[in-house]
């Protein structure tokens, strides 16, 4: 019947809200160690790229950058289209250590400056990761890239990165 269709789609979209928000709360418990992991690269010379996907995480960690006194650029869903330019090239020329981007960053930008790039949270799809990678692996890259998965076992991420691997396999 219409009612039962209608109980089922609710009962969908409220776990599809309560996965959104586990997500968000993973990715905003992992931002520490992801600074930490910015920093120590920094120290030793290596300019890094961290993608994130939720707003609240991406601000907590540019606020932990901050806190490190870590200089970076963000790009996001909400930066300027006639910016985005000028803040990739910051990171290239060198001006700025660390490149923080969302799913708005990992299309049609280079940055083979960094060779370590950081994913803060997963993406939902394989593809989606690739499209981030594909930023740092680009010709003009003069050495080899290494991509870092930060990954809380026992929560969302588990099942998450099961059903990437799934998809990844299709």
């Amino acid at each position: 019947t219409d009612v039962e269709a209608a109980h089922q789609r609710a009962l969908a979209a409220e776990a599809l809200v309560k996965v959104g928000y586990l997500r968000r709360l993973v990715g905003r418990a992992k931002t520490n160690a992801a600074v930490d992991w910015a920093a120590r690269a920094v120290r030793v010379g290596e300019p890094v790229v961290i993608f994130a996907e939720h707003q609240a995480v991406i601000e907590r960690l540019s606020n932990s950058l901050k806190q490190q006194r870590l200089r970076h650029v963000i790009i996001d869903g909400s930066t300027p289209k006639r910016k985005r330019q000028s803040l990739v090239d910051q990171f290239q020329m060198g001006h700025v250590p660390v490149f923080l981007g969302s799913k708005a960053a990992c299309t049609g930008i280079t940055l083979t400056r960094a060779r370590h790039l950081l994913f803060c949270e997963y993406f939902w799809t394989s593809a989606e990761l690739d499209q981030g990678e594909d930023r740092i692996r680009r010709i003009g890259q003069r050495f080899p890239t290494k991509m870092w998965y930060l990954h809380a076992t026992g929560t969302i991420d588990d099942r998450i990165a099961r059903i990437i691997e799934r998809k990844r396999r299709l």
